[in-house]
């Protein structure tokens, strides 16, 4: 699942991607220097599939999608007390 939004965020030229917890669901913004895109909404168990990817794809650093190989940096930060 975590693929799909990376193949989103590289197709509109994003260099970054957040996840950011709202109104109880999981917002998917891509990020081409200060401009945003919204690129997806998840469900907390929809959620819970796209953290997992995360997880295995910190081992590996990084991807190839469409020909081209990507380097993946994740990180985490807490915003008004609560961890993402």
């Amino acid at each position: 699942m975590l693929m799909e939004f990376l193949e989103k965020a590289a197709a509109i030229g994003c260099n970054e991607m957040e996840i950011e917890y709202k109104d109880r669901k999981e917002w998917i913004t891509g990020f081409r220097g200060c401009v945003g895109w919204g690129i997806g909404c998840l469900n907390s168990d929809q959620a819970k599939l796209i953290f997992k990817d995360m997880d295995e794809l910190k081992r590996r650093k990084e991807v190839t999608m469409g020909g081209t190989r990507y380097q993946l940096v994740f990180s985490r930060y807490e915003s008004f007390g609560e961890a993402w």
